[in-house]
């Protein structure tokens, strides 16, 4: 199956630098020759998985993030581009859930109005169009994503949390 776009396709064979192979694992660069999957169906950050145990594609998740970078600060609304792998897409910063000392891991302000330059915080980000993240504790690289704006990286960070996923492919549009 293609996540996001829900297409069930066959993989009819895996092939590396123009020869066949039985199996692509973590880190290869392979071509795949897919059975009803047409090109268009599939897209720059696109997931294959088993039909049953699919990769949920989420709209909401809770994540904990570093400000790396930044001239002004972070209030709810903020709307930078997350990048995860090959892919990207706006997000928006729902909520701000604490603000964590980074000097002991401890949570440092519950609910703050703003998060600066140096600062770690769980948040809450919306995901404004289907883009595959997951949780830190089910895949740590597809958890990990930086945040940038304006043409530089303003923090990093990983999903916590997947709190909601798109339910239909209409709302995916």
């Amino acid at each position: 199956m293609v996540v996001p776009g829900g297409v069930i396709g066959e993989v009819k064979s895996i092939e590396m630098h123009h020869q066949q192979i039985p199996k692509a694992i973590p880190g290869y660069n392979v071509g795949l020759n897919l059975k009803g999957v047409e090109k268009n169906q599939i897209h720059r950050g696109s997931v294959l998985c088993d039909v049953a145990s699919p990769v949920v594609v989420p709209k909401v998740v809770k994540a904990r993030i570093a400000i790396i970078e930044l001239s002004t600060v972070i209030a709810a609304g903020y709307s930078p581009v997350c990048h995860s792998q090959t892919n990207q897409a706006p997000i928006k910063i729902r909520k701000i859930l604490q603000r964590i000392d980074p000097a002991t891991g401890q949570v440092a302000e519950e609910n703050p109005q703003t998060i600066k330059k140096g600062d770690i915080a769980i948040v809450e980000m919306e995901l404004l169009k289907p883009f595959i993240l997951e949780k830190a504790t089910d895949n740590v690289e597809l958890s990990r994503f930086s945040l940038r704006d304006s043409g530089s990286t303003i923090g990093a960070g990983n999903v916590l949390d997947i709190i909601e996923v798109w339910a239909s492919e209409k709302e995916k549009k």
